[in-house]
């Protein structure tokens, strides 16, 4: 291996993945190893000739003590010596992962990603160049395999992923380790890379090399071709599935029906990028839960609900698929607040609502949205109760003569599940006088024009209680 001929795959890399362009502010994350190393002076040889500007990016995670230190002073003494600007920060991953309740490598992850977006947005980085190498994405595909992943899982590591671009992509551990060595650059060792427990390590150390004594030099170059093949796959199916995707869409969700209708594999991208849009970790997506949530779309049951581990779940609603907040009740408020009329209460989930007085006759307060209603001033009386409903709520909507549940009145409006717990408001007796969002009572329907009304008037927070 010669510096041109690593330098030569770097820039295959960049033209056929479409990596960088002329004037690119760059972000190079620098931990220290010979990789990432590796990375930084190559493209800094190059920045002449791909017209780049390059910064430098560190992230302390907290752990190893003082060697970590040594890591973060190394990268900006590095930086210094080439006269690039040098981004770093410390962050307590040990903490993180417990507060979390994830692995320290999990953590690690995210803190690292978390900082190289605002590094790069704190000195105007369009790309961030990450020292991922063929062997981690050989590396990469071994574990997705072992897991069962789908398609994208078997594409491994993609080139290039928004602004987060890998131009050593095509050049393998060893050839950065010989680059190194020739360069005469001083590498930092990292020791949680020796720890037998996470299983890329033991890909690395064991089975990889494994793999290429048994088998025959080679089986890393293969995995390679394997994930090129796959990420030839997905890129030009990808239109079809994105065309799939907006022909499903109804309001916030997706609507069954040309789910059912669709090839499984198609519906299983269209049910991932449905899901990775409203912020679901697809790894942690155990095969149970896919099979649990086809078996939803298939059947197409109103009011069904599905968690799916992390983040949000799915409910099916009226033949639409949509994303909920994972279900807590520590979030129920079950308290009721007084309103005084006229005046203005503040609610937990950071709402406000507002009661205003109108003259007999008076013609300016029209509901003008579902969240203002005109309520009779003497039916409602001086002061109001609000709170969320209770099992066994019953109400007279307006223009309607019988008592009604509640839950067979969100029922028969077609009211999501996910939206059957608006705020009520009610008299001191407690009797229900306006379905905040949806309906006032009969009871408090003013009938005399000219009798004294109440304007209630509700402020919606950004999120919801």
């Amino acid at each position: 291996m010669t510096i041109m001929t690593i330098r030569d795959q770097l820039l295959q890399a960049v033209a056929r993945y479409d990596l960088l362009d002329p004037h690119d502010r760059v972000l190079v994350a620098v931990s220290g190893g010979q990789d990432s190393l590796a990375l930084l002076m190559l493209l800094h040889d190059l920045v002449s000739e791909l017209q780049l500007e390059l910064v430098v990016g560190h992230l302390h995670h907290g752990l190893r003590g003082e060697v970590a230190d040594a890591d973060q002073q190394h990268v900006g003494e590095l930086a210094a010596q080439l006269g690039l600007p040098y981004a770093t920060d410390r962050t307590d991953v040990a903490a993180l992962a417990k507060a979390e309740g994830v692995g320290v490598e999990a953590a690690g992850r995210r803190a690292r990603y978390a900082f190289f977006d605002r590094a790069a947005d704190a000195h105007g980085c369009n790309k961030i160049a990450l020292a991922h190498t063929a062997t981690d994405r050989a590396e990469t595909l071994l574990m997705n395999l072992f897991r069962g992943a789908g398609l994208p899982g078997l594409r491994s590591i993609p080139p290039r992923r928004g602004r987060i671009i890998r131009p050593l992509i095509l050049v393998s551990r060893q050839e950065t380790g010989e680059y190194c060595r020739i360069t005469n650059m001083k590498v930092r060792l990292d020791s949680t890379n020796l720890d037998p427990t996470p299983l890329r390590n033991r890909v690395r150390a064991n089975l990889l090399p494994q793999l290429e004594q048994e088998y025959g030099p080679g089986i890393e170059a293969a995995l390679c071709r394997a994930a090129e093949h796959v990420l030839a796959e997905i890129e030009w199916t990808e239109p079809f599935v994105a065309q799939a995707l907006e022909a499903a869409r109804q309001d916030e969700g997706l609507a069954v029906a040309p789910l059912q209708e669709m090839p499984r594999g198609l519906r299983q991208r269209v049910l991932r990028r449905f899901l990775a849009e409203a912020g679901h970790p697809l790894t942690d997506l155990s095969q149970e839960r896919w099979e649990a949530l086809e078996a939803l779309v298939e059947s197409g049951g109103t009011g069904r609900r599905l968690e799916l581990s992390a983040g949000p779940g799915v409910e099916l609603v009226y033949g639409v698929l949509q994303a909920v907040a994972p279900e807590d009740d520590a979030d129920r408020c079950d308290a009721a607040f007084r309103l005084p009329v006229p005046g203005r209460v503040d609610l937990p989930d950071g709402s406000g609502l507002t009661a205003t007085l109108g003259e007999p006759g008076a013609d300016d307060f029209p509901p003008a949205s579902a969240d203002e209603a005109v309520l009779d001033a003497d039916r409602a009386g001086d002061v109001l109760l609000v709170r969320q409903p209770r099992p066994g709520d019953r109400f007279v909507p307006l223009g309607m003569s019988g008592q009604k549940k509640l839950q067979d009145f969100f029922v028969d409006e077609k009211v999501p599940p996910r939206q059957r717990r608006p705020w009520l408001v009610t008299d001191e007796a407690g009797d229900i006088l306006w379905v905040v969002g949806h309906r006032v009572a009969e009871a408090a329907r003013v009938h005399d024009p000219t009798a004294r009304r109440v304007m209630l008037r509700l402020s919606r927070p950004a999120g919801g209680c």
